[in-house]
């Protein structure tokens, strides 16, 4: 497992998300390649899965972004 992670959760339906998904996967792809240890990851939201992700984090918007480091939880604050 990485010590590192850094999660986009995203909504299929969300304007916003659909502008991050392609960047964050093509970052992610070159970041694998760079930095081994850092994994970026996308959680997309559907209905199967909502409920599940809403209790696991403390998501209150998206596309939200957490960072973990060794399995610990943060929130990553910037602006759309």
């Amino acid at each position: 497992a990485n010590p590192y992670l850094l999660l986009s959760v995203t909504d299929p339906t969300c304007p916003y998300c659909k502008l991050l998904k392609p960047k964050w996967d093509e970052a992610a792809a070159k970041l694998k390649k760079i930095a081994p240890n850092v994994a970026l990851a996308n959680i997309e939201l559907t209905a199967e899965n909502e409920e599940y992700w809403l209790k696991k984090t403390s998501l209150n918007m998206v596309p939200h972004i957490k960072w973990f480091k060794d399995g610990k939880e943060f929130d990553f604050i910037n602006g759309r």
